[in-house]
């Protein structure tokens, strides 16, 4: 209770004993009166806590980073006796108040901007029920509210990365085939793959005393198209809360940005979000951005494997690729050296994206080191459209 309802009973028995002491009956009515009033007030509060019911009248909901969304609480309680207001209190420290009459509706609505990429549910928070002579105030505590917000990455305008067609021999690049549907056969041509040789069929027509010959390879029907590889850095990011989201913002940005461009194009995408098996969105259509956006949306950035070893991954899928797009927050000199050896090693075109809010002084160097080997580094500062150096 308050300090004010203890005057309040205080002040109610001392008239009650001087109406009995002095026997004076308007004095006991007046103490009478005020008794009453504490009474009804404790019961008006104890039935709206009881009868109270809070929740949203909105489920889950998609919007992109950055967008304001209404947001209504609707509170109500079934108690013939009226309170004074009902106070909610959220668990991000934001208080409401409503003016609740009983049996009827009332709908605490806010505007709600979301800034940062991620999947949210709606925060439970705390109810604070006074009466009407503001004497008695009961708290219940809420769960969550239903419903949660997917807040998606934004896309800007960006280039499109370099495409390599994969495998190559003796400068010449060859589109993968499609072992899924074997057509025939043919001569070994340079720039064939070893593994495509039809060896038992080579064998059997060898000739020892053809100088000429030249092995037999299967040919395919179809061709799969390479995909672009894009990397996100998912590492926990070593920064304050605010720093840390907004730098998630821009990884999250940039390589939803390059996915989209491509899928635009029907080009195919492929987005490693872990470095375990399985953790993969693979798209070719400008339908399947959204796809991308929600798993970018969803994804947790507390990977513990190191980012480095990430490049070591991309070296294993060159024969299915034609670029590789890695986006980090950090640039630093193992990182560098990994990515010119997988472009050394595949011959695949690699672009980094450095997402940062400062530069820092050894990014210049790295740059420049990265860019000798036909690295392109695009920085892209938070908020700010990506730039290539």
């Amino acid at each position: 209770m308050k300090q004010k309802t203890y005057n309040f009973l205080f002040i109610t028995a001392l008239l009650a004993l001087i109406a009995v002491t002095v026997g004076s009956a308007l004095l006991l009515k007046a103490a009478v009166c005020m008794a009453a009033m504490a009474v009804l007030a404790l019961i008006s509060v104890i039935g709206a806590y009881a009868t109270l019911k809070v929740g949203t009248q909105e489920a889950d909901f998609v919007l992109e980073r950055g967008s304001i969304k209404p947001f209504s609480v609707r509170i109500r309680y079934a108690f013939p006796l009226p309170v004074g207001n009902i106070a909610l209190k959220t668990d991000k420290g934001e208080t409401f108040y409503a003016d609740v009459l009983p049996f009827r509706n009332a709908d605490i609505v806010r505007r709600i901007k979301y800034p940062h990429v991620g999947i949210y549910k709606n925060s439970g928070g705390t109810v604070y029920i006074t009466d009407v002579f503001g004497l008695f105030v009961l708290k219940k505590r809420l769960s969550e509210f239903r419903g949660s917000i997917t807040v998606l990455p934004v896309s800007f305008e960006t280039d499109k990365p370099n495409m390599t067609l994969v495998d190559s021999g003796a400068g010449k690049v060859r589109m993968q085939d499609d072992a899924s549907q074997p057509s025939g056969v043919r001569q070994w041509v340079e720039g064939d793959l070893l593994r495509r040789i039809h060896w038992k069929l080579t064998m059997k027509i060898y000739n020892p005393h053809d100088t000429e010959m030249k092995p037999f390879v299967k040919t395919y029907d179809e061709q799969t198209r390479p995909e672009t590889l894009i990397i996100p850095d998912l590492s926990q990011i070593d920064a304050i809360d605010e720093r840390a989201r907004s730098l998630r913002d821009g990884i999250c940005d940039c390589a939803y940005s390059v996915a989209k461009l491509l899928l635009d194009e029907h080009e195919p995408v492929r987005l490693v979000l872990r470095h375990l098996e399985g953790s993969e969105v693979y798209g070719a259509q400008e339908s399947d951005a959204g796809v991308f956006a929600s798993a970018l949306a969803a994804a947790d950035f507390s990977e513990e494997s190191d980012f480095a070893d990430l490049v070591t991954e991309a070296m294993r899928r060159i024969e299915l690729t034609s670029a590789v797009v890695f986006v980090t927050t950090r640039l630093n000199a193992r990182i560098a050296d990994m990515l010119i050896r997988l472009k050394n090693y595949s011959a695949l075109s690699v672009t980094a994206i450095y997402v940062a809010d400062t530069l820092r002084s050894e990014v210049s160097a790295l740059t420049s080191k990265l860019e000798a080997s036909d690295i392109p580094v695009r920085i892209h500062t938070i908020y700010q459209k990506p730039e290539e150096k």
